[in-house]
């Protein structure tokens, strides 16, 4: 296996890609997909509940891939003071960070600090509009899937994010 088919994922980002359904694409290009434990313990919180009537389709595929060995559990060694100072402690996208700087790997967060810090930094790092619009951009989804899917998640994306789409789209 090749170390760029291994892709770092946090929860919003997950949620994101199942529910605009590119997760077979995406695994098109990520033969593994690493969660630091975090990122598990947030997608799959409601199983703490007493009373589980139903099972959220992004909780369905992450079952069904880490049976299958392609989502593993992965902890960085260490996350750096610097890194703390800037992103929110304890959070999912603060180890996905943490490992990509141990690993080389690139992350994918949908949350603006941590992704700014990433850009800043020069931490391989992608968001969900970023990787529509790498996908648009090798053809494998058009226009106008493009611009549904993105209705599909709008008011959980930050608004810097969409401002510039219909530019890059031209």
């Amino acid at each position: 296996m090749k170390d760029a088919s291994i892709a770092i994922v946090d929860t919003s980002f997950w949620i994101h890609l199942v529910k605009v359904d590119l997760l077979d694409i995406f695994l098109e290009y990520y033969s593994k997909i690493i969660f630091p434990s975090k990122v598990e313990a947030e997608l799959t919180f409601f199983e703490s509940f007493k009373y589980k009537v139903f099972i959220p389709l992004d909780v369905r595929e992450y079952r069904r891939l880490k049976k299958k060995e392609i989502i593993i559990i992965k902890d960085p060694l260490k996350v750096s003071k610097e890194l703390e100072s800037q992103v929110s402690k304890n959070s999912g996208e603060i180890f996905c960070i943490a490992l990509s700087l141990e690993k080389g790997y690139i992350s994918f967060i949908d949350n603006g600090r941590p992704y700014d810090f990433c850009k800043k930094n020069n931490i391989l790092v992608s968001n969900i509009i970023e990787f529509m619009l790498f996908l648009y951009f090798e053809k494998k989804i058009s226009k106008k899937d493009f611009l549904l899917k993105i209705k599909l998640i709008e008011r959980s994306i930050s608004k810097e994010y969409l401002k510039n789409i219909e530019s890059y789209l031209k």
